[in-house]
């Protein structure tokens, strides 16, 4: 069998997912990140081939419904079958149409493998992997180390082992202590997560800062009421917030240095950096004589710069006259806009002298009433208006209820004509299901009488007259015989492994012999031992020499004397040339101990599997003995375990189903003795609501006429309790609705008399209609506001006029003191003034520039050499920083973004010194402000400082 495709559907993470596998021979590897779905993929493909289990924690996200595994096989004829497993107790299996399929078509495949056995054999995970290793390690005597040196020939394993676990207990240990490393971090880590537990914000601190903030936004809005109501005299400071050009200018640098978060760790100098070891190792490839001719060229430029000392020290001067000059250039900008506000104000003005029928330029300052004589006016057209209403409706409603009594009097007198004042004993909820139980009774009689006739059909044709003659046959359960498969199968399972086991250890026990054979007949090897014998035998031959020499014993003959020497002689080369073949045929003995290892342990391996076959042959003789005694009928008939499963699970399903068919026979009779009383009731019925029943009618009709009929006696039954109900409730209420129309006719008659002492105090017609009268005083009111600002904006105009003529003669004096000639317009001879400032600052800067630059041009050409190898040294140094090639396109890319940044954090740190300067100038107590919290707190110091002193405050 060969998996070919798997579906998954709301299986674990994943909510829908089909992996598709080669067909091709050969074998296909899944690979992933870590919680990638390898894991879930092959729990999925479990769960469809033995059933999804009732608890699983593959549902924890979408849940047990809709859960789907859907796969694609292919058996050894090349047959392809698509099959979808979902959860359930029974049936769970279906072909790709959705119609159910037997479990046996899944164990046809996969045969005696059970899900255990599958997990153990195909579901090996990292953690099983590691685990088995340790139990082969860990086994008893040196089996488990011979096994790993003779497949790997790891001869230093065990040592690295007990080095690793010496190293494993300095980190660890189950007992604590205080000098291993785990308890070290295990401390370290429980200080951190105290220090975070106490600097957790709890759920109440979170809660108060809420409703705080909720407090705050309730106050903002109250604040920008009030705002709306002394707006004018606010529009007087406005020009004194210069911060908002600051502000916006932070927000959209603040915005762009967001696009430069990924080089946020280099410094802000980086490029500038960057841009000097370049000129440093390009400077230092020039030769001498370009150093000396930048040096002349320093030094003549730095003699050409002149700097005005007199304007230099002017600069604060300068930059208060640059100050002034905004606000004048602000001022005169906005005279046009006062002017208009001005002439839009009397335009407002305009309907309230129509109204009292005064011409344009009529003056209503001195006509302006007092504001309790508006209120009280404003309030008794208020009154009319709502009173007025109250009226009509009074009237309305009053007319409404004599037409509501009269209309329940007729309906009660013809109810109680028709006889619905009285209940009926029966209800039509009591026969609503009645037409139902019956047909549902006649239908499970139908039912049982089919399956008590299919179940019948199933046991004659397992080969059974009666149901009993089944029952009482003989044989295992389906549980059972599949146990006895599965037992059978993995005994001979392990037989056939035990047999692959001593057959591949026979052959590495030959290929070991052989391998020793043809080391052996290569020679002796120069071992340890034989050079120590020839070293033993070297001596021996020495010594008689030595003490002959000693002795001054020498032989006489010259032939007795060669004798000894070429005797020790021999003695010397044999010891050298063994001592010389040692270090030459140390990889042979090596080969010959390995080999001779392979055969003990190929050996061992042999006796370990006999003993394993001959144990495992004679318990599965008798486990198939003792299965054919235990049910002898069962195994005569079916002498396959195959052939008994099916039978089993017949029979099984065929007994079931004579089950399910009487419990239906016996439900059948229970209805229909349910159902007898009931059906008495609903003759009685018949009879007291005089229906009458048709020759050949349908029972189902019957009930329904008669249900047609209680209905509309209950509706009309509680029409008629419901209209007297109301008809008693009407009554007071008809009373009471004429006692309010009284007193709101009394109210307004007193009203009139009010209304015309108040008009006649404002010295207005007493015949004038409170609508008109309303819109009147709402014209008074907002013209008492709009005088306000008229009077504010031209005081205001005067002001501008004030400023400007101050600017102009600050700049005059400068101008003097400085001899300069300037413009008489003092905004133009303000930017003349300092532009010329600039160019001289300007002038003194590069002065204060060059002259470094000319000691450093003198020292570059002394130490070109050295700065050259630094340099190049710098360059490789910031590439490696930036984390980029060591090449010059590269590096400058990052150094011209860094530069960037650098600008823009320049440019930010300038408009926050801005803002800081303007908040200080302002009593604020923070330098550093940010958004729209600046303006805000620059409005409240300004609105302070005017509310405390409108006169002395003053643009420092």
């Amino acid at each position: 069998m060969r998996l070919t495709e798997l579906t998954l559907e709301r299986y674990g993470a994943f909510a829908e997912r089909n992996l598709l596998i080669p067909s091709t021979v050969g074998l296909t590897i899944i690979y992933g990140p870590n919680e990638a779905g390898k894991s879930t993929c092959l729990a999925a493909l479990s769960d469809f081939l033995f059933g999804i289990p009732e608890r699983t924690p593959h549902a924890t996200l979408f849940g047990y419904d809709g859960m789907r595994v859907g796969a694609t096989l292919v058996d050894a004829s090349g047959t392809a079958t698509t099959l979808r497993r979902r959860r359930g107790r029974g049936r769970t299996l279906t072909d790709a149409g959705g119609a159910a399929v037997e479990d046996s078509v899944l164990v046809r495949l996969l045969g005696t493998t059970t899900r255990e056995r599958f997990a153990t054999l195909f579901g090996l995970n990292h953690e099983t992997l590691r685990s088995g290793g340790s139990r082969l390690l860990s086994a008893d005597g040196d089996i488990g180390r011979l096994i790993v040196e003779a497949g790997g020939g790891l001869r230093s394993l065990m040592a690295r082992l007990d080095a690793i676990d010496a190293e494993a207990d300095k980190l660890f240990a189950p007992r604590r202590s205080a000098d291993r490393t785990f308890y070290k971090a295990l401390d370290a880590f429980d200080a951190a997560d105290r220090d975070v537990k106490h600097h957790t914000v709890t759920r109440d601190a979170y809660e108060q800062s809420r409703k705080a903030a909720d407090a705050g936004k309730v106050k903002l809005t109250q604040a920008r009421t009030e705002r709306q109501i002394v707006s004018a005299e606010i529009s007087a400071l406005e020009r004194l917030v210069r911060a908002v050009p600051h502000m916006l200018d932070l927000d959209r640098v603040t915005l762009t240095l967001s696009d430069y978060v990924d080089i946020h760790s280099l410094p802000t100098d980086f490029d500038r950096q960057v841009n000097e070891a370049k000129q440093r190792r390009d400077a230092a490839t020039v030769a001498l004589a370009d150093g000396r001719m930048k040096r002349d060229r320093l030094s003549l430029r730095l003699d050409a710069l002149g700097v005005s000392e007199t304007l230099i020290n002017a600069e604060a001067r300068v930059r208060d006259l640059v100050e002034q000059a905004i606000h004048v250039r602000k001022a005169r900008a906005d005279r046009a806009n006062r002017l208009k506000d001005i002439e839009k104000a009397e335009a407002e003005l305009a309907t309230l002298r129509r109204m009292l029928h005064l011409t344009a330029d009529a003056d209503l300052v001195s006509r302006l009433p007092g504001q309790t004589a508006l209120d009280q006016v404003q309030e008794l057209a208020t009154d009319a208006i709502e009173r007025g209403a109250a009226i009509r409706a009074a009237r309305e409603r009053t007319a409404d209820l004599a037409d509501r009594l009269e209309t329940l009097q007729h309906r009660l007198d013809a109810a109680v004509a028709a006889g619905y004042h009285k209940p009926v004993a029966f209800s039509a909820a009591q026969f609503t299901g009645l037409a139902a139980q019956a047909a549902s009774a006649g239908v499970v009689r139908r039912q049982a009488d089919q399956a008590l006739a299919t179940a019948t059909s199933a046991i004659i044709t397992l080969g059974f007259a009666t149901p009993e003659a089944l029952a009482s046959f003989g044989c295992p359960s389906a549980d059972a015989v599949r146990a006895e498969q599965a037992a059978c199968a993995e005994l001979e399972a392990t037989l056939a492994n035990q047999g692959e086991q001593k057959a591949d250890a026979e052959n590495q026990a030959k290929a070991a012999r052989e391998t020793i054979t043809r080391l052996e007949a290569a020679g002796p090897v120069a071992s340890d031992v034989a050079l120590a014998d020839a070293r033993n035998a070297r001596a021996s031959a020495w010594l008689p020499l030595r003490d002959a020499y000693l002795d001054a014993n020498m032989p006489a003959h010259a032939r007795d004397r060669r004798v000894g020497i070429d005797v020790y002689e021999s003695h010397v080369t044999s010891a050298d040339d063994l001592a010389d073949r040692r270090a030459a045929e140390a990889q042979h003995a090596a080969n010959l101990a390995l080999a001779r290892q392979q055969l003990a342990s190929s050996t061992i391996t042999i006796d370990g599997c006999s003993t394993l076959i001959a144990d495992i042959g004679g318990p599965l003789d008798r486990h198939s003995i003792a299965f054919a005694q235990a049910f002898p009928d069962a195994t005569v008939r079916f002498p396959q375990l195959a052939g008994l499963l099916d039978f089993v699970e017949r029979r099984e399903k065929a007994m079931d189903a004579l089950a399910a068919a009487r419990a239906l026979a016996t439900d059948a009779e229970r209805l229909a003795a349910d159902l007898e009383p009931l059906r008495i009731l609903f003759e009685s019925a018949q009879d007291v609501m005089k229906v009458t029943r048709s020759e050949g009618q349908a029972f189902a009709a019957e009930v329904q006429a008669l249900a047609a009929a209680l209905t509309q006696h209950e509706t009309e039954h509680n029409d008629y309790r419901r209209d007297l109900r109301d008809s008693e409730a009407l009554r007071p209420t008809t009373k009471r609705g004429d006692q309010d129309l009284a007193d709101l006719l009394a109210q307004q008659q007193s009203w009139q008399q009010q209304w015309s002492a108040a008009l006649s105090g404002l010295g207005l017609d007493t015949d004038l209609a409170p609508e008109r009268a309303g819109a009147l005083v709402s014209e008074w009111s907002g013209a008492r506001a709009t005088l306000g600002t008229i009077s504010q904006t031209r005081t205001r105009l005067t002001r501008m006029d004030e400023d400007e003529a101050t600017l102009k003669a600050a700049v005059l004096t400068l101008a003097t003191s400085v001899d300069l000639v300037l413009p008489d317009d003092p905004l133009a001879a303000t930017d003349q003034l300092a532009a010329r400032w600039k160019e001289q600052d300007a002038t003194r800067l590069q002065r204060v520039t060059i002259a470094p630059d000319v000691e450093d041009a003198k020292a570059e050409c002394v130490a070109f050499e050295t700065v050259d190898d630094e340099a190049r040294a710098a360059v490789a140094a910031l590439a490696a920083s930036a984390s980029v090639a060591n090449e010059d396109d590269a590096l400058l890319g990052i150094a011209t973004r860094c530069a960037a940044r650098a600008r823009l954090l320049q440019e930010k740190d300038q408009v926050e010194r801005s803002i800081a300067d303007v908040a200080m100038a302002w009593g604020s107590p923070s330098c550093a402000l940010n958004g729209l919290a600046a303006i805000s707190i620059l409005c409240v110091a300004l609105w302070s400082l005017r509310k405390n002193d409108r006169s002395s405050w003053k643009m420092r």
